[in-house]
């Protein structure tokens, strides 16, 4: 197998991330670092959004959420991957976002949040 190497030029990611808001009017805009930022570096390329006034990031996995969040990473974070019942309390203490995909997820996460005295914030899947 031939060794492969990528390099990431910042100032391309800034210019391409300048051109998304010129186009998009200044509308919100969430960077998708999910899959170590598709072999980019999760880490560093969440840290250069966060940098530059990205509103959000979206992540695949809720041990990426983590990651984020032990290496200092205070934007909102969306976990787009399924979520288990268990998983629930580890999305409210590293406060993560997650999707609910049926209305009994929907209430047990809602006893969760009510008993811990914590708020989840979720999206629904329609």
């Amino acid at each position: 197998m031939r060794p492969t190497f990528i390099e990431v030029n910042l100032d391309y990611l800034k210019y391409n991330l300048e051109q998304i808001r010129k186009h998009t009017h200044n509308r919100p805009v969430m960077a998708v670092v999910k899959s170590n930022a598709y072999g980019h570096g999760i880490l560093r390329v969440a840290q250069f959004y966060e940098k530059h006034g990205v509103n959000c990031l979206g992540v695949a996995l809720l041990e990426e959420g983590i990651i984020l969040r032990e290496s200092g990473i205070s934007l909102p974070i969306v976990v787009f991957g399924g979520v288990l019942l268990k998983q629930i309390p580890e999305y409210l203490k590293w406060n993560l976002e997650f999707f609910i995909s049926s209305l009994n997820l929907l209430r047990k996460t809602d006893k969760i949040c009510e008993s811990s005295g914590q708020h989840a914030i979720v999206h629904l899947k329609l």
